[in-house]
This record gives structure tokens, C-alpha cells and sequence, in this order.
């Protein structure tokens, strides 16, 4: 069924709340737009590679805890069982290390193909299922590059609401 597929969840739609912690990313019941993407999408895959080069501003920012930084998250990719290359990238809130490339958090979203998982849960993570990254500063969206290259799927009048949430449109 997903092959070569990515299931992208929670692209913050309009559904992105500035100042609430709890669901920020998903809105109120953690569940959040569901986009499937080919594995070899060039845009989806560009937006993925700069989040991992540019990782280093998340962890100074959640590091130096700024009273106008906050909503920190990172979307990890978690494999479908049984289905080959396929997985399902979800974000995660409440970001501890856990040792070298180590990490766990919370899920931040209703997954939508993983059973195994319930928003809410503590998940453990490494580095390479990384696969973007977000928090927001004065109120607007810093990171979430995987967002971009779907605005283009959306209805003008969303993605140009969505462009004005982020810090660098």
C-alpha cells in the first residue's frame, strides 16, 4: 500500500496555535492534516536536508531557554511495520537527550498507519529519524521546512495565512 511512501503528518495548518504548548503543532485532539509524499519527492527531501544541516539553531535555542522562544518540536520518521521504506513522520514535543545521539519526547500527534503509538506517549528516537524541526520566536514559526513545498498543494488563501506564521517565509 505505502511502498515508496512518506507519510507526512501535522503540516500546521491553520491549526497552529502561537502560545499554547499542548498541541501546538495538531490543534485541540492531536489529530492534524495527513499528507502522503513519494520517498523521492526533490522538494519534500531538499526541505528534510536543510532542517538536518541547520539543526544546530534548534538545540542553541532549546538550550538557552529564551522567555520568547518556545512550542519546540521535531518531527521524527517512524517506520510502518510491513511496509518497506515507508514510514510516518510525526512531531514530538517535550525533547529530552538521552545519551549521544540519543533522544525522547513526546507525540505530539494522533498517528495515522503507526498502532503502536497514542498521542501523548514518550517515544525514544535517534539522530537519522530526524527529519525536521520547529519552535517558534516572538510568535512565528522558525524551522518546520518540510511545511514549505506543501504550500503549494494548499488553497492560496491557507498558504498565505501559513506564510505569515513563519519567521523567514
Amino acid at each position: 500500500m505505502f511502498g515508496r511512501f512518506a507519510i507526512i503528518g501535522a503540516i500546521a495548518l491553520s491549526i497552529f496555535v502561537v502560545g499554547k504548548a499542548a498541541n501546538f503543532v495538531t490543534g485541540a485532539g492531536g489529530k492534524a492534516p495527513v499528507v502522503t509524499v513519494a520517498n523521492e519527492d526533490a522538494e519534500v527531501n531538499a526541505a528534510h536536508a536543510k532542517a538536518k544541516r541547520t539543526i544546530g539553531e534548534f538545540w542553541a535555542a532549546l538550550e538557552r531557554k529564551r522567555a520568547n522562544e518556545k512550542n519546540f518540536a521535531m518531527k521524527v520518521r517512524f517506520p510502518i511495520k510491513g511496509y518497506k521504506d515507508s514510514g510516518e513522520h510525526m512531531w514530538i514535543t517535550d525533547i529530552r537527550r538521552e545519551g549521544p545521539g540519543a533522544y525522547s519526547g513526546r507525540l505530539d500527534n494522533e498517528p495515522e498507519y503507526i498502532t503502536d503509538f497514542s498521542i501523548g506517549q514518550r517515544v525514544t528516537f535517534s539522530d537519522a529519524m530526524i527529519s525536521d524541526w520547529m519552535f517558534t520566536r516572538n510568535g512565528k514559526i522558525v524551522g518546520n521546512e518540510s511545511m514549505r513545498p506543501l504550500l503549494a498543494h494548499l488553497p492560496k488563501e491557507k498558504a498565505d495565512k501559513l506564510r505569515t506564521m513563519l519567521e523567514n517565509p
